[in-house]
Parts: structure tokens; C-alpha cells; sequence
């Protein structure tokens, strides 16, 4: 169980940083990229926040 657990993290992950490195705020076509440009906002805006793209892969992978 725990080989799985760490597989589906290492896809998570992946999905998320091509989210990431492909981001265009125009195109906001599923979960993930809106994710990401929540992240973003909070990032531009120099707000402390908990989310990050990181934590969005945990949260994935506990479900």
C-alpha cells in the first residue's frame, strides 16, 4: 500500500508541476490550473497564506 501511496503522489506531482510550468491565466481548463492561479494571486500579492502547489498534492493524494 504504501509502493501506491507513493506512486500516486509521484503523479500527483507531476500533473501539478505541468499545471505549473505551462500556466496561462487565459486558460483555466480544469482544478488544477485554478489552483494555481489562486497560488499565483496569493503569491503576487506577497500574501502569507497555507496554500501552495505543494500542499494541492498532498490534499490530492489523502482523498
Amino acid at each position: 500500500m504504501i509502493a501506491n501511496s507513493d506512486a500516486l503522489h509521484a503523479f500527483c506531482a507531476d500533473i501539478v508541476r505541468e499545471h505549473v510550468e505551462t500556466y496561462d491565466e487565459n486558460c483555466i481548463e480544469d482544478l488544477v490550473s485554478a489552483y494555481v492561479r489562486e497560488v499565483k494571486k496569493h503569491e503576487l500579492a506577497n500574501e502569507q497564506t497555507s496554500i501552495s502547489c505543494a500542499y494541492y498534492v498532498v490534499l490530492t493524494v489523502s482523498f
